[in-house]
């Protein structure tokens, strides 16, 4: 069986086979960090709130999310339950040769990077916030993946953007093995935080974390490498 197939779906390989002759659903290649938060607890939680209120909640941090994701000029994905997805797409670093080029596209990705991190710091702000308020103690998982990934519309009836690749796969993973309150990303992701200047002002530890985390875990896999972050308060 065709493992483009198996990865993104019969439609999406067929999309990208056909190239320039596919529909304005085609799908896209690209690079791109995701990030993947889930409320812990969500069906207990639930139980708690009739179904009025508990979309009342949702409404309100999901809107919440939904501003800091436009302040900092990332894409939202998706929302699935009580799950929010986020994308910030990446430039190729290997589609051109001039070295000036390639420096600017290493200096975008860790801007990218670094916005995702902030986004999952706010995050998180947002939900204490909400439980000093509200009085009910809302947490999250948050994974967060680097790598390339399909991007398109999936279906033909009220059609959607998905997302799927090694990117949203990293992000998926680490959030379920993750633990309350805390971002659990992938190496991929701090590397080019790594790569920048030491003293960069806005950065903490030798990771390039940018002020506001810490490292509370290292957690090395056969598949890649990952850090258990929590905020630095």
């Amino acid at each position: 069986e065709d493992p483009m197939a198996t990865q993104v779906g019969r439609i999406f390989s067929k999309r990208l086979q056909h190239g320039s002759e596919s529909s304005d659903n085609e799908c896209h290649v690209r690079q791109a960090c995701v990030l993947q938060m889930d409320i812990c607890g969500f069906t207990e939680f639930a139980r708690q709130l009739t179904a009025l209120d508990l979309a009342c909640v949702l409404h309100e941090l999901f809107g919440a999310f939904d501003t800091l994701v436009q302040q900092l000029q990332l894409f939202k994905m998706d929302t699935i339950g009580d799950a929010y997805i986020v994308a910030g797409w990446l430039p190729h670093h290997d589609d051109h040769d001039d070295p000036e080029w390639k420096k600017a596209a290493q200096e975008s990705t860790a801007n990218i990077c670094t916005k995702m991190l902030f986004l999952a710091g706010g995050m998180l702000d947002i939900l204490d916030k909400f439980t000093t308020r509200c009085g009910k103690r809302v947490s999250a998982r948050i994974g967060m993946g680097r790598g390339q990934v399909v991007v398109g519309a999936l279906g033909s009836l009220q059609p959607r953007v998905h997302i799927r690749g090694l990117g949203m796969r990293q992000a998926e993973e680490l959030e379920h093995t993750g633990t309350p309150a805390t971002l659990h990303v992938c190496d991929t992701v701090l590397h080019p935080l790594c790569a920048r200047d030491s003293a960069d002002e806005d950065t903490d530890s030798e990771l390039g974390l940018p002020l506001g985390w810490k490292l509370s875990e290292t957690i090395q896999q056969n598949k890649w490498c990952s850090y258990k972050l929590s905020r630095d308060r």
